[in-house]
């Protein structure tokens, strides 16, 4: 069994080769092909936080899967957006929310925000 730090060495010396194996797992193919599949019918917020599956992806996308659960609390950030320096992503201390925000910006683009 490797330790972390082996395994850290192994994926770091070539990054493309990794990122190449990932995506050749067939969970990962799937998914990604779903979400390609999908993400331009989604017209709203509640289109999108309403298909676990693609919401589940871009979650995970940006490093949030543990927080998939809380789609009220995802519904709260993407529905102020991020052009305000008050809005509710851009007050959180971990900035992986106002990335995730702006990458799905329903507030600045409406129904066109993931096309």
């Amino acid at each position: 069994m490797l330790n972390t730090y082996t395994s850290y060495q192994l994926i770091a010396k070539d990054i493309p080769k990794a990122i190449d194996q990932v995506e050749s797992q067939p969970v990962v193919k799937r998914d990604t092909d779903y979400y390609l599949a999908n993400i331009g019918n989604v017209k709203s917020i509640d289109d999108f936080v309403n298909n676990t599956r693609l919401f589940n992806y871009a979650m995970k996308a940006y490093g949030l899967e543990d927080m998939a659960y809380a789609k009220a609390f995802m519904v709260k950030a993407l529905k102020e957006g991020v052009s305000d320096s008050d809005s509710f992503a851009n007050k959180l201390s971990d900035k992986r929310y106002a990335d995730f925000v702006k990458a799905f910006n329903f507030a600045a683009y409406g129904s066109t925000a993931t096309l």
